[in-house]
């Protein structure tokens, strides 16, 4: 059974506050059938994981090294991120693909790294609007997700979480439509069988791009969707439990 996730990015955002109030808020709500995980700053990753420690709220990276050490001023290694609890951590967020100029192979070197030291990959795919209007999502999706495949051994792509994220949704308030998620989530699976038949059904595809209370049930109702990966929402705690509520509801008994 693919795993079911909901994940909260807050990107350069956030304090010891709003963790605080996260926690409070989010920690008696947390059930087995849909996994809650919160990505905070590095800086804040620490306090996160105090409040939450012993419940079912879970919290990841929002980077990682694709090194396990060494001279790598600032960076975080996937051991050390372990040895404090992380879950997951995310890896090729468009963000970083954009400001940060990181490659198809290196966010695949990073998933590889994520995995062989324990944690999940996160591993962000989608197109700008663009590639969209030119017809190239499939294009642009295939030329991202194939340096993972390759990097990654097949028996460990169960562990692997793809979470589509179409550039031209973040931050716009205005989510993909159903037609169109359940497209890109279903040429995701069928990216992973062409590579390894039977495989495309065991990944868990998460769906990020203005995910927010309001747009939550028809992602979660739609076809092939195992989760979100929400950003702006997941920094207020009325909304991002709201959220969660409703990933209980849409795909808690799938």
């Amino acid at each position: 059974m693919r795993r079911k996730l909901l994940i909260g990015n807050w990107k350069m955002n956030g304090s010891l506050e709003l963790a605080r109030q996260m926690a409070a808020r989010l920690m008696p709500m947390v059930r087995p059938e849909v996994a809650l995980w919160l990505c905070p700053s590095a800086l804040h990753a620490t306090g996160l994981a105090q409040l939450a420690a012993d419940s079912g709220l879970g919290w990841g990276m929002q980077d990682i090294s694709a090194q396990p050490d060494g001279a790598r001023t600032g960076e975080h290694s996937v051991r050390m991120a372990g040895e404090l609890g992380a879950r997951c951590a995310i890896v090729g967020h468009s963000e970083r693909r954009a400001y940060h100029g990181e490659t198809d192979q290196l966010v695949a070197d990073k998933a590889r790294a994520c995995l062989e030291g324990g944690l999940l990959p996160v591993v962000c795919l989608g197109e700008r609007m663009e590639e969209r209007a030119a017809g190239q999502t499939d294009a642009v999706l295939a030329r991202q997700l194939a340096p993972v495949l390759a990097s990654v051994p097949s028996e460990d792509w169960y562990r692997l979480v793809i979470a589509y994220e179409p550039v031209w949704a973040i931050g716009s308030g205005q989510a993909a439509g159903s037609a169109e998620i359940a497209a890109a989530h279903a040429g995701i699976r069928r990216l992973i069988d062409q590579a390894a038949p039977g495989l495309g059904d065991k990944v868990s595809v998460l769906y990020g791009g203005s995910l927010c209370a309001g747009n939550a049930a028809a992602v979660f109702s739609t076809p092939g969707v195992d989760g979100g990966l929400a950003g702006g929402a997941s920094l207020r705690p009325g909304e991002f439990a709201d959220i969660y509520q409703l990933a209980l509801q849409y795909l808690g008994e799938q």
